[in-house]
């Protein structure tokens, strides 16, 4: 449960006296069952509110209700302004006055602790537009379509149930339910084109954890199965980008300065690409297979600028 969005919804009702579900639920960018999910979670906690149906219903407090600060202990109001600092960096909640009268009400000061840029060197104006209309689709459920390209260049046009907007590797995914394929399926915005937010709405249904259903990779759009055992040795002109990519534990130095690396990754062409683009700072020890397919590139590469 989210104790940075409780304490908003509950601030806001302090401010407002009323609010509706699907007020809330655009407000704070959460579906409306996940409203209604955190006003039972206030209920239980012992703050008197209440929801009711039909018209001119709405979300309340008991008349008379006041907010007192010793509910909350030191480490509870540390923790609630630092949950509304974060959203606010990440763009999912971007209100600093209300920042400011919760630091008021517990008599902190907020401290400017994270700031986040999700936005890669070259990110495009259309891609943080896709961005925005696959949230509002995911919030309101509706279906998108769109025209994609997978990591092998294949186009086709797909319908999808958004579930939710998924950020690995330096790259935006959109993660949802594939109508023509039926099935799960990670999308990267940056290869999509002609996105359309549809009137046709769906209804959510269940999501597996993308954990469990990509086995931890999430940076492709294609059955994960296949996977690619490697052993790599990288040598040290190319350390930078060996740690960034693989980090300081995936990556054992030797003691000439060079690195020896295993790796799994999923099957397709971009993983030949990848290896090729540290050209002869890379060497493949494992697969046999692998080496030779990289060392027939190489010969087609060569041939190229020999002709």
């Amino acid at each position: 449960m989210n104790n940075g969005r409780l304490f908003q919804i509950l601030y806001l009702l302090l401010e407002r006296g009323e609010l509706t579900a699907s007020w809330l639920s655009e407000k704070l960018e959460v579906s409306k069952r996940t409203i209604y999910r955190d006003v039972d979670a206030l209920s239980s906690a012992g703050i008197p509110v209440y929801a009711s149906q039909g018209r001119g219903g709405g979300i309340r407090l008991l008349e008379g209700f006041s907010l007192d600060r010793s509910l909350f202990s030191e480490e509870d109001q540390q923790n609630i302004l630092a949950g509304l600092q974060s959203m606010n960096a990440v763009g999912a909640y971007e209100d600093s006055q209300v920042i400011s009268r919760v630091a008021g009400l517990f008599q902190k000061r907020p401290v400017e602790w994270v700031e986040v840029d999700f936005g890669s060197w070259d990110a495009s104006r259309r891609e943080k537009i896709y961005f925005e209309t696959c949230k509002q689709a995911i919030l309101t459920g509706c279906l998108l379509s769109f025209d994609y390209y997978n990591s092998e260049g294949v186009h086709s046009r797909r319908r999808t149930e958004p579930a939710k907007l998924y950020f690995r590797g330096g790259n935006w995914y959109l993660y949802g339910f594939c109508l023509e394929k039926q099935e799960w399926r990670l999308f990267r915005l940056s290869r999509m084109e002609e996105l359309i937010q549809e009137d046709c709405h769906f209804q959510p249904r269940p999501a597996p954890k993308l954990q469990d259903e990509y086995g931890g990779y999430g940076n492709a759009e294609k059955d994960m199965r296949g996977i690619i055992e490697m052993k790599l040795r990288f040598s040290e002109a190319v350390a930078f980008q060996v740690l960034d990519f693989f980090g300081p534990k995936g990556a054992e130095r030797l003691q000439d300065g060079s690195f020896l690396v295993k790796a799994s990754f999923p099957p397709g062409r971009w993983v030949r690409g990848f290896l090729l683009s540290f050209g002869s700072d890379v060497s493949v020890l494992e697969p046999e297979w692998l080496r030779r397919e990289l060392a027939e590139e190489a010969e087609k590469i060569k041939n190229i600028y020999q002709s």
